[in-house]
């Protein structure tokens, strides 16, 4: 199955820590608020599937992912100036977006990416593992383990 990928990647004057990624899932839910994939919830309700919108720390630069949907969204993010990282506005030095086609592989019980980058080498990411007695949801992508 082929899905969009988005990515932002984003370099402020502070390294970035890995704990940082939930502050900036934060920043990113209080400037889209009517968006839930974003933040996850819609009101108090949580919304209970795979993210759309994933939010980590990569090299000590903020790494934002979209998915299907979530890819969409992340493509119409204007460039930011700045990141709220715990009440910290941290300057934004450089910003880098793309987008590509990506092809979902289930294999083991693992759910993995596999893309094709320009210069054709294959990239494959572990996105999560799929525990048997998780409830997915109809809408959520799915990979049963292997038996």
């Amino acid at each position: 199955m082929k899905i969009e990928k988005s990515e932002i990647l984003i370099s402020t004057e502070r390294t970035l820590e890995y704990e940082h990624a939930r502050a900036i899932r934060g920043f990113f839910g209080r400037l889209f608020k009517t968006v839930p994939a974003f933040h996850g919830h819609t009101g108090t309700a949580f919304i209970y599937k795979h993210p759309l919108i994933q939010y980590k720390v990569s090299n000590g630069s903020a790494l934002i992912m979209g998915l299907k949907e979530g890819a969409y969204l992340l493509k119409a993010v204007p460039p930011l100036e700045h990141l709220t990282v715990h009440g910290e506005q941290l300057p934004v030095v450089a910003q880098t977006r793309a987008t590509e086609l990506s092809s979902l592989v289930c294999a083991a019980g693992h759910l993995s990416m596999s893309s094709s980058p320009p210069g054709g080498h294959l990239i494959k990411t572990i996105i999560t593992r799929i525990a048997p007695s998780r409830m997915i949801q109809p809408q959520s992508i799915s990979c049963s383990p292997a038996s």
